[in-house]
């Protein structure tokens, strides 16, 4: 069940992000493709992780609430990452 609301969560944050890519006039200044595509990634990244997390719940639990745990610590390094890198720094700033 905590799966499911965290998939769902995830897939709704996904749905707005797509939604307002859309429709520019609701952002304080338009994005650049680039962005955008760091920007989805970014939002959808957490989707495959609760994905597997939820199927091998049943087979090895501890590693699903691993996989539960370690997701916003997957997130903080990616991010991270971007921020460190010159040529994604300033998309990095902007989801963080």
């Amino acid at each position: 069940m905590y799966g499911a609301v965290l998939l769902v969560a995830s897939l709704v944050r996904v749905f707005f992000y797509w939604y307002v890519m859309r429709r520019p006039q609701l952002l304080w200044e338009p994005l650049i493709p680039r962005k955008q595509r760091i920007g989805f990634y970014l939002a959808a990244a957490p989707i495959a992780v609760y994905v597997v997390a939820m199927v091998v719940a049943d087979f090895v639990p501890v590693l699903s609430l691993l996989l539960y745990l370690v997701m916003p610590l997957l997130y903080f390094v990616l991010i991270t990452i971007l921020r460190q890198r010159p040529a994604t720094r300033e998309e990095a700033d902007e989801f963080s």
